[in-house]
């Protein structure tokens, strides 16, 4: 949700309507789905918290891959890692696979 307010605040600037959206990657079965959510609330404490716990889910398990990487003797770091990915966030396998 960060930069969103500045997005729908700076979007009539440029002539543009920004419309606050979340994209969700969930399995159902053996099958990834992404499930789109337009016109969120992206002020929300809920789900900003909601967000927030996922996000420090990812980051745990992205740490404990880099564990695993250590232990096959792979001499890595979290830290050099997320330098790595810049802007990116965290985010499972995809995030995994750019890293």
């Amino acid at each position: 949700m960060e930069g969103v307010a500045e997005a729908i605040a700076e979007g009539p600037l440029f002539g543009i309507e920004v419309i606050p959206g979340i994209e969700l990657s969930i399995q159902v079965g053996d099958e990834d789905v992404h499930m789109l959510g337009y016109w969120i609330d992206h002020e929300s404490p809920d789900l900003t918290q909601i967000l927030r716990e996922l996000f420090e889910m990812r980051l745990s398990r992205a740490g404990d891959m880099v564990a695993r990487i250590v232990e096959l003797g792979y001499p890595i770091d979290l830290a050099d890692v997320l330098d790595q990915a810049g802007t990116a966030r965290p985010a499972g396998r995809t995030w995994a696979r750019r890293c």
